[in-house]
């Protein structure tokens, strides 16, 4: 068992250089005075507009009012954003009122709960079509949850989960991808960022469900790629737009993309169906940060085979994930050289 503080207790996910990043966006400074053996004392300052009557404030105590946040409305249809429903399991009281009326002012429903436990429990009530899922959490953490949410999915569902962590290492993105999650989001989260990843996640299932609900499913993905290979506006929003940042991103995807490639072939003609179902999975969910849409298609048809163990169309589906590298590949090649172009 983790007896970790952080576990025990809960926390925000916020340091001290994150701290020091608000302040800095409310014009003010932040820092600390010491005196040994007498104690310490951290302080900042913070500059504010005065309200107006008519402004709506984010209710989330009475004592502390914040400033209102300027949500963007995710670019779905109405009617989709109307049927909606997203689960946050977040067991901090403040993170989980904020990111709840963020979502919900973004014209979703939503719903919270403070445990993995909770979540199961949840699920068994409401058919959600999403779940924001903090990774540290009493009881049953992020990860536990989404691996067991992962088991019980044999009928060929899949829900989509977003994680939700101030940890933002490589390794800790595998480990969320590795427990089942689709996407990641660090903390504190960012609302355009927020919108942008639950556009993503949600018009991909509802595409996914209207064309079940028109054709009978072929679980062909030759249907499912569109133009172009990858959402330059969310590319360019991972790396600031940034036409250094941009290449070394690009880099690293078409790298990391690469090597998984050749061990997914192995998977596949060796017939180790667990395996191509990790790999393929975890291929899927950098692709889906990155905006890949149609290579997340692919992806997520082999993640399927691999689960279901049939693998007989494997190898025609991994054809095409191939070559839709080798478009992704020439795109970034397009791209970034006129990004880069430009700003000489």
């Amino acid at each position: 068992m983790d007896a970790s503080t952080t576990r025990k207790y809960g926390g925000t996910g916020l340091g001290l250089a994150i701290c020091k990043q608000l302040v800095d966006l409310m014009a003010g400074e932040i820092g600390c005075d010491s005196v040994p053996h007498r104690g310490s004392t951290f302080w900042f300052t913070a500059r504010f507009e005065k309200p107006s009557p008519a402004v709506s404030w984010l209710d989330i105590s009475p004592e502390i009012p914040q400033r209102p946040v300027d949500l963007p409305v995710p670019r779905l249809p109405a009617d989709i954003r109307r049927r909606a429903r997203i689960l946050i399991a977040e067991d901090n009281a403040f993170n989980q009122k904020v990111v709840l009326r963020q979502v919900r002012e973004m014209g979703f429903g939503a719903d919270a709960v403070a445990s993995g436990i909770d979540v199961l429990e949840a699920l068994g009530r409401i058919p959600y079509d999403l779940i924001l899922m903090d990774c540290q959490m009493p009881e049953m953490d992020g990860y536990a949850c989404a691996a067991e949410i992962r088991r019980r999915e044999d009928d060929g569902g899949h829900l989509p989960i977003i994680a939700m962590t101030a940890h933002v290492m490589k390794t800790d993105r595998d480990k969320c991808l590795a427990a089942g999650m689709d996407d990641f989001l660090s903390k504190p989260v960012r609302v355009a960022h927020l919108g942008s990843v639950l556009t993503r996640w949600l018009t991909a299932s509802a595409t996914t469900a209207a064309g079940e609900a028109s054709v009978p499913p072929t679980n062909s993905p030759d249907t499912l790629c569109p133009s172009p290979s990858v959402d330059w506006e969310v590319f360019r929003e991972l790396a600031g737009s940034d036409a250094m940042r941009l290449q070394k991103l690009s880099e690293r995807y078409l790298r990391q993309t690469t090597e998984q490639f050749a061990k997914l072939r192995d998977a596949i003609a060796t017939g180790a169906a667990p395996a191509v179902k990790r790999i393929a999975h975890s291929a899927a969910g950098s692709s889906a940060m990155c905006g890949m849409n149609p290579m997340v298609a692919l992806l997520r048809e082999l993640e399927r085979m691999g689960q279901l163990g049939q693998l007989a169309d494997a190898p025609r589906v991994y054809a095409r994930a191939k070559d839709e590298l080798a478009r992704i590949t020439q795109f970034f090649r397009d791209h970034i050289e006129t990004a880069a172009s430009l700003k000489g």
